[in-house]
């Protein structure tokens, strides 16, 4: 697999997805990019990767001792 592929995104239309479910009412361009900034600094990406790979492939034991 090539390094730089995306292998997950968000869109604009995610947020908006989200906004009319919570608040009923679309986000601004400027609320979109200040709501796209806290959840790139929020979301805890290594351990949901580290996650995913404890649960995925099953000999992976990271609570052994090393």
């Amino acid at each position: 697999m090539k390094k730089n592929k995306i292998l997950y995104s968000l869109n604009a239309e995610d947020f908006q997805n989200v906004a009319d479910e919570l608040i009923e009412r679309h986000l601004t361009d400027e609320e979109i990019n200040k709501i796209a900034d806290w959840v790139a600094d929020n979301i805890p990406w290594h351990d949901l990767i580290s996650d995913g790979i404890a649960e995925i492939i099953s000999e992976v034991d990271f609570d052994a001792p090393e």
